[in-house]
């Protein structure tokens, strides 16, 4: 079962800002482009349906902390880890790093919904398809904030 992923990403020159230097809100596009990467090589699609419902994973909370600047050209490896998986809910750990150097991390928690027929999100547990694939990133967690360990 899987419980990390690593996407391969080239930094685009409209990533970054007039100094060449990658943009911040960048980080959140690659974090997002991996888990989707996660979820196509379990099968899935983040656009989810099963068994007449259809499933969504809007983020309820993100965090990234960066440790050196990235630029125009420069590839970054992502490590998706799947930090813990709750009834309703997935939390996502994400490593940056150029080489050997880390460059940032970030932490994505994500809500399981379904969408009634006026559109209206609820709440749900993830499918049991989904969840019997997952599994929790069994390597040391990842810190944040001041104190932390970043390479």
């Amino acid at each position: 079962m899987p419980a990390e992923h690593i996407k391969q990403r080239r930094v685009e020159f409209s990533e970054t800002d007039l100094a060449g230097i990658i943009h911040y809100s960048s980080y959140f596009q690659y974090m997002e482009e991996a888990e989707h990467e996660f979820f196509r090589s379990m099968g899935f699609s983040i656009k989810l349906h099963e068994d007449g419902a259809s499933y969504g994973f809007p983020r309820i909370s993100t965090l990234c902390e960066y440790s050196r600047p990235l630029e125009f050209e420069d590839v970054v490896d992502i490590q998706l880890r799947v930090f813990r998986v709750g009834e309703t809910s997935i939390t996502y750990q994400f490593l940056f790093s150029e080489g050997q150097a880390e460059v940032a991390r970030g932490e994505v928690s994500v809500a399981c919904v379904t969408r009634d027929e006026s559109g209206r999100m609820s709440s749900c547990k993830l499918p049991a398809s989904l969840a019997g694939k997952l599994s929790v990133y069994q390597g040391e967690p990842l810190t944040f904030g001041p104190g932390s360990d970043k390479g």
